[in-house]
């Protein structure tokens, strides 16, 4: 388990990195390969008659970039 990878979502034409995602906690397999990739600050609870109302889209549009990356 360590924090990161850091990687960027995308680079500017010269190659210079945009965008640095460093997620809380990464989990690795024997080789070091990530498995899983937790954000500790995007955790809720999601609960009631419409659980899709508990979320924002900010909190969305990250878990889709971390899965993406």
């Amino acid at each position: 388990m360590e924090q990161g990878p850091r990687r960027y979502l995308g680079h500017e034409a010269s190659g210079r990195g945009r965008l640095l995602m460093r997620p809380d906690i990464t989990l690795l397999d024997e080789t070091r390969r990530t498995v899983v990739i937790l954000n500790t600050t995007t955790r809720k609870r999601i609960e009631g008659p419409d659980p899709l109302a508990a979320l924002f889209a900010a909190d969305l549009y990250q878990m889709t970039a971390y899965a993406h990356a």
